[in-house]
């Protein structure tokens, strides 16, 4: 590069510079504000869970480790029901669906299996549906896990910590129980995860909250509206 037009490259560096120095801006990046840190414990427990209760649906995962082990999965519609599966560990695997005074229980082939019945009952109940009401004795205990309040039971909880949950931020109560309830640490604060120690202990875990969900009766081939005679 000849001298001259090396002088005309750094006079047009630094006629560049100078007008940047003048008109160009710093920015600055801030951490974002904690949008929950003039709330007190109380006021995001109370949030979390009124709005969870408010939600027109959500989707629960769920295990139990004592008294009666098993898992979950539902999903709940607001004054309508449930639907899913509820496995019993050393019993089985059973669909579920609750519409309003209605509930259908449909058991795997592990279920019936154990039952003392004759082949001809098997095969009559075998892959069915069997209907019932909330007061059937079994049908009336499963359905009981579509009772989002009482699975989502608020606690007084005074200490929390930061955490990660699934990707995001959260908040994690700690109740005198042992119990954690989870929260997302967000403007509209969501409850994530539920753990219960003691008699009922397990965790729950919540997701897809007011996602569109249809609860639809099984066919009428597939029912059985006696179910309480076969034991549920």
């Amino acid at each position: 590069m000849h001298r001259t037009q090396r002088a005309a490259s750094a006079a047009a560096l630094g006629a560049a510079l100078a007008l940047c120095a003048t008109a160009c801006t710093v920015i600055t990046v801030k951490p974002a504000a904690d949008p929950l840190a003039s709330l007190s414990s109380g006021q995001i427990a109370a949030r979390s869970y009124a709005d969870l209760i408010a939600s027109s649906s959500v989707r629960m995962n769920g295990s139990r480790t004592s008294t009666t082990p098993g898992s979950f999965s539902l999903e709940l519609v607001k004054s309508e029901g449930c639907s899913g599966t509820i496995s019993i560990t050393g019993v089985g695997t059973f669909q579920i669906l609750v519409i309003r005074s209605k509930v259908w229980i449909k058991p795997d082939a592990a279920y019936w299996d154990q039952q003392k019945i004759s082949t001809a009952v098997l095969h009559i109940v075998s892959g069915k549906f069997l209907q019932g009401s909330p007061s059937s004795t079994g049908l009336g205990v499963m359905s009981n896990l579509c009772a989002l309040q009482a699975i989502a039971n608020d606690s007084s909880a005074a200490q929390r910590t930061h955490a990660t949950f699934a990707g995001q931020k959260a908040l994690v109560f700690h109740g005198p129980d042992g119990a954690t309830v989870t929260v997302s640490d967000s403007a509209v604060p969501e409850v994530l995860q539920v753990t219960h120690f003691g008699s009922g202990e397990g965790t729950v875990d919540f997701s897809d909250f007011n996602a569109p969900v249809t609860l639809t009766p099984p066919p009428a081939d597939e029912t059985i509206t006696n179910g309480a005679y076969y034991g549920m």
